[in-house]
């Protein structure tokens, strides 16, 4: 640690949590979600080490970067608020979007994968929704869907406790799929489709292995591709994953952890081709995230 600014004990936490704080574009500012159950950000400016001040925002939640001296934040009647910073971290200005998602009948996974300006949410029967910050006024893409009709009628679902990735060069989207009924937003996935979010179509499927399997060959000393701990990995139930994440290099991996095991699986993010597992990690691995530079 560099330093410690002291911010009132107002903050959200979590279990898992997305948009609990962001730091902005620039690094000069960060924001904290505060629930008290009343909802504000807490504005720290990082450079001069100091609680720039707490601004309100009652009927919206979370906080994620919206460029150097912006905040947006999702708000419970389907809307997006915009709060500007001056110089100081103070509130400049704010701005609230249209109605861009319905929260009764199709609320948003708050967990967004981010490429540049744009923040890709995708909502709970699995339609993603395109946020484009760049501008003074948020820009809503037309949603479109991770299913086609014959998937959707076979059940698959989105879902997962983190369940989005993007490849920012590529702009390959990996979401965690699986078979099941509603309100399974949560439920692990079986299966890792890849999209390409300028054709707006599936390219490509990647099946999860054992981790819990791979895991425990592992623990028992069984050598990785061998047949003992083939045998494991095929009598132990496949859990599937949780939690994805992509690398941004130009050989980006694709990393896949389930809660029920300390093991990474890791694939070629493109060819989606698996590579290896990466074990010991701990016991109930938490979020993964990967350097964006």
């Amino acid at each position: 640690p560099t330093g410690e600014v002291v911010i009132p004990p107002k903050r959200a936490d979590v279990v898992h949590g997305a948009g609990m704080a962001a730091l902005l574009g620039d690094g000069r500012f960060a924001a904290v979600f505060n629930l008290t159950p009343a909802t504000s950000v807490s504005v720290i400016d990082t450079r001069e080490r100091r609680f720039a001040g707490e601004i309100e925002a009652a009927g919206c939640g979370l906080v994620y970067a919206a460029g150097d001296r912006r905040v947006a934040m999702l708000c419970a009647d389907g809307t997006l608020l915009l709060i500007t910073l001056d110089e100081r971290g103070a509130e400049a200005g704010r701005l609230r979007s249209e109605v861009f998602f319905d929260p009764e009948k199709d609320p948003l996974i708050e967990k967004p994968a981010r490429r540049g300006s744009s923040l890709f949410f995708v909502s709970f029967e699995g339609f993603v929704h395109e946020v484009d910050l760049s501008g003074e006024s948020p820009r809503f893409a037309a949603p479109w869907s991770l299913f086609n009709a014959g998937e959707r009628e076979a059940g698959w679902r989105f879902g997962g406790v983190q369940p989005l990735a993007l490849h920012e060069a590529t702009g390959r989207l990996y979401a965690l799929v699986h078979q099941g009924g509603a309100d399974e937003h949560k439920e692990p996935g079986t299966e890792v489709a890849i999209y390409d979010v300028a054709r707006r179509e599936r390219v490509h499927t990647v099946s999860i292995g054992n981790l819990v399997g791979a895991f425990l060959a592992a623990r028992m000393g069984l050598e990785a591709g061998g047949v003992g701990a083939w045998l494991l990995e095929t009598l132990v139930p496949n859990p599937g994953a949780d939690r994805i994440e992509v690398t941004q290099d130009a050989e980006p991996r694709l990393i896949l952890v389930s809660q029920e095991a300390g093991t990474l699986g890791v694939h070629d993010a493109i060819s989606g081709k698996f590579l290896r597992n990466v074990d010991d990690v701990g016991f109930f691995p938490g979020m993964i995230s990967a350097p964006w530079r």
